[in-house]
């Protein structure tokens, strides 16, 4: 874990917004955005030394994984929001970062490392659950943060680590 909530904020803001453009895009667009997700099977010809053509993906047939993408999109389009449960992980450290990923319309936190390396793990564990439950109260949101006894998880900058684990086998 890397205590920084940067990465978990910008993947909260990025599904928001795909699915703000989702709403506004006309028929024309929302097509052509259901198209360019469809074919991120076809990347998988490109990557073939052979001249292969992808006929069924785990889903069903290549047209029949386009109708289900097509349902799914005007689902969300429909519910301003995915229509499953969405959790955010990675960097969440303090009672405050559980709070602002729930208020970038998250329905849960997953949080390990910065329960576990923090100096109290008990007591971070509950003043996250606390804010994550509160997180539209900010006194309550600022009672938990007051829980923190002793020292929350170091953060470390996303530029200087070594290797990210998106980046990794790559």
């Amino acid at each position: 874990g890397t205590g920084n909530v940067v990465s978990a904020v910008q993947h909260a803001r990025l599904v928001a917004e795909e699915i703000s453009l989702l709403q506004s895009a006309n028929d024309a667009e929302f097509e052509t955005i259901a198209r360019t997700i469809s074919d991120g099977w076809r990347r998988i010809e490109s990557s073939s030394e052979h001249e292969l053509v992808v006929q069924n993906t785990p889903f069903g047939s290549m047209d029949a994984c386009h109708d289900s993408i097509v349902q799914i999109m005007g689902e969300v389009r429909e519910m301003s929001r995915l229509p499953v449960v969405t959790f955010s992980a990675g960097g969440i450290a303090t009672p405050a970062d559980a709070a602002l990923l729930m208020r970038h319309g998250m329905d849960g936190v997953f949080v390990g490392s910065g329960i576990f390396k923090s100096e109290h793990p008990a007591t971070t564990a509950s003043a996250i659950v606390l804010a994550t439950h509160h997180f539209n109260d900010p006194e309550r949101v600022t009672e938990a943060s007051s829980m923190m006894a002793g020292k929350a998880m170091d953060g470390l900058e996303m530029d200087k680590l070594d290797v990210r684990m998106q980046d990794r086998g790559a």
